[in-house]
């Protein structure tokens, strides 16, 4: 990126001065998440030689760009993050008065369904493998708790509520099938963690049976008393 301070044009002499340059490994976006919310955001946001209505309009692509870049830096890891912006929701009668506000709550809120809809819709979708096994079916359940659990633990957020308060305030139509989803998320994880909870004991015995050979096995099976 060329230093705007100086007018001169870049040369071999001058290139380290005029250049600012980095290295972008595996945690690219994660490290862009980094620096757009810790650098750039506070920064424009603080600005104030902005049009307001150039700035209003900015801000919202900014989060739906913040939203997108947030959801595809887990997706690698398989986990849901959301995406909560950094909004100043501290006067409340200023809230009730900034349309352009609550529109883009409204579009994070959106945004925020439509990744737990695909995690809804997915509840039921297990592994069909031929050679899947009991000890298969653990490693499911325990993959489903860990992923439901990051994610109701978001949506139990303070940042996160503050937001649903103010579009509850706001009464917003978007609001109804975002919570029906967000209370499908708490279901799926208890059911997640009281099915693992029962099935752990199994999972020494089913060890030790995958481990066998067919010789082996009448030695591990108990044995009628």
């Amino acid at each position: 990126m060329k230093n705007t301070q100086e007018d001169s044009p870049v040369t071999i002499d001058n290139i380290e001065h005029m250049i600012h340059c980095g290295i972008v490994g595996p945690e690219d976006l994660k490290y862009l998440l980094k620096v757009m919310r810790g650098q750039f955001i506070p920064a424009f946001l603080s600005d104030q030689s902005w049009p307001d209505n150039v700035k209003k309009d900015f801000v919202s692509q900014m989060h739906k760009f913040m939203a997108s870049v947030t959801e595809a830096a887990f997706q690698r890891e398989h986990t849901i993050r959301l995406y909560i912006p950094n909004e100043d929701l501290s006067d409340k009668q200023a809230i009730m008065q900034d349309k352009d506000l609550i529109q883009r709550l409204e579009s994070i809120l959106l945004q925020w369904s439509k990744q737990i809809k695909e995690i809804v819709n997915n509840q039921e979708i297990q592994n069909d493998s031929e050679l899947a096994g009991p000890l298969d079916e653990i490693e499911y359940w325990k993959s489903r708790q860990k992923n439901l659990s990051f994610l109701n633990e978001q949506l139990n957020s303070q940042e996160l509520k503050k937001i649903v308060d103010v579009l509850q305030m706001t009464e917003s139509t978007y609001l109804k099938g975002f919570q029906n989803l967000a209370n499908q998320i708490n279901e799926g994880y208890l059911e997640a963690e009281d099915n693992l909870k029962y099935l752990k004991s199994l999972q020494e015995p089913c060890r030790k049976l995958e481990e066998s050979t067919p010789r082996d096995i009448p030695d591990i099976l108990p044995r009628n008393r």
